[in-house]
C-alpha cells in the first residue's frame, strides 16, 4: 500500500511539471555582450542628425530634378490622397466621441373628393366655430432627435488611437515614397553621366580605329602590310560602332526612365557628363546603427500601423463587452 502511494506521487508530480507554463529564459548579467565604444570610428554616445538631401547633393541640375520630381511624381501624389484618406478617418472617428443632432420635418397634403362621404363631410364641419376644415389639407410635422454613445468601455477612445496610428503611418509612408524617389533620381542621373563619359571613351576610341585602318590602307599600298590588317581594324571599327549604338539606346532608356520619375513625357535630360568627375562625395557620420534604424521612415511607418493594428484588437474586445 505503502508503494502505491509513492507511485501516485510520483506520477503527480510528473504531470504538475508538465502542465507548468514555460517561463522566459533569464538573462545573465555576467554573459549578456558588450558593446564597442566606437563604430567605424564614431562614438556610440552620439546621435546621428539626419541630412537633408539638398546638403548632400552638390550639382544644381540634379537638384532641379529632385525639386521636379518631389513635386510631379505619381507615386508622390497618391501618397498624398492617402494622407488625406487617413485624416479624414482620425477626424470620423474623433466625431463619432460627440454627440450628434439631427433635425427633420415632414409635410403631408391631404384632398378628399368633394362627392365622397369624406369630402361632403369636411365641406360641413367645423374645426372651430367659424372656420371649416381647409380643403387642401396640409400637414405638418417637425422633429428632431438627439444621439451620444457614451463610451463606458473606451471602445471609442481606442477606435480613435487607431485612427491616429493609421493616419501617422501614412505621414511616415510619405517620407519613405519620398526617400526612395530622391534616391532613384540620383541613381538614373549619375548612371546618365557615367553612360555620356562611357560613349566620350568609346567615341575616341572610334576615332582611333578610323586613323588605324587609314594607316594599315598605305601601308598595304606600300606593299608594307597585309589585306588582313586593314581587315583586323575595319572589325574592330564595327565592334566599336556597335559598342557606341548600345551605349546610346541605354541613355535613351535612362533618360526615359528618369522623365517617368519626374512625371512628364520623355524630353532630354540636361547634364553636364563632366560634372561627374568633379563630384565632391561628402562624408556621412554613421553612428549608432539603431539610431540609423530609428530615422528610416518605413521602419517609424511599421511601428504606427502595428500600434494601429494594437488598437484594432482593444477596439473589437471593447465592442464585444456591449454585446
Amino acid at each position: 500500500m505503502k508503494r502505491n502511494n509513492i507511485f501516485l506521487l510520483i506520477l503527480l508530480a510528473i504531470g504538475v511539471s508538465s502542465c507548468k507554463t514555460p517561463q522566459a529564459t533569464q538573462v545573465n548579467s555576467r554573459t549578456r555582450l558588450q558593446l564597442p565604444t566606437q563604430y567605424n570610428g564614431d562614438t556610440l554616445t552620439a546621435k546621428t542628425t539626419p541630412t537633408s538631401w539638398k546638403m548632400f547633393f552638390t550639382d544644381p541640375q540634379l537638384k532641379a530634378l529632385i525639386d521636379s520630381a518631389l513635386v510631379n511624381n505619381q507615386d508622390l501624389k497618391i501618397t498624398l490622397q492617402q494622407i488625406a484618406v487617413a485624416k479624414s478617418g482620425m477626424i470620423a472617428a474623433k466625431g463619432a466621441m460627440l454627440p450628434s443632432l439631427s433635425v427633420g420635418a415632414e409635410v403631408g397634403v391631404s384632398k378628399a373628393g368633394r362627392y365622397t362621404s369624406e369630402g361632403a363631410g369636411n365641406a360641413s364641419t367645423e374645426m372651430t366655430p367659424g372656420k371649416l376644415i381647409p380643403d387642401p389639407l396640409m400637414n405638418y410635422h417637425p422633429g428632431f432627435a438627439f444621439d451620444w454613445e457614451l463610451d463606458l468601455f473606451g471602445k471609442l477612445k481606442s477606435s480613435k488611437k487607431a485612427a491616429v496610428e493609421r493616419y501617422l503611418a501614412t505621414l511616415e509612408g510619405q517620407n519613405a515614397v519620398r526617400a526612395s524617389l530622391i534616391s532613384q533620381v540620383a541613381s538614373n542621373y549619375y548612371t546618365l553621366l557615367a553612360l555620356d563619359n562611357k560613349l566620350a571613351l568609346i567615341r575616341k576610341y572610334i576615332d582611333l580605329q578610323r586613323q588605324a585602318e587609314k594607316i594599315a590602307e598605305i601601308q598595304k599600298e606600300a606593299d608594307s602590310d597585309t589585306e588582313l590588317a586593314v581587315e583586323k581594324f575595319k572589325a574592330e571599327l564595327a565592334k566599336a560602332r556597335s559598342q557606341e549604338f548600345a551605349l546610346k539606346q541605354e541613355i535613351t532608356e535612362c533618360e526615359n526612365a528618369l522623365n517617368l520619375l519626374l512625371g512628364r513625357y520623355p524630353t532630354p535630360i540636361q547634364r553636364d557628363a563632366k560634372q561627374l568627375l568633379n563630384e565632391e562625395v561628402k562624408t556621412i557620420v554613421t553612428g549608432l546603427p539603431s539610431n540609423l534604424l530609428s530615422h528610416r521612415p518605413d521602419i517609424r511607418q511599421a511601428e504606427h500601423e502595428l500600434a494601429a493594428a494594437h488598437w484594432d484588437v482593444e477596439t473589437a474586445r471593447k465592442a464585444s463587452c456591449l454585446r
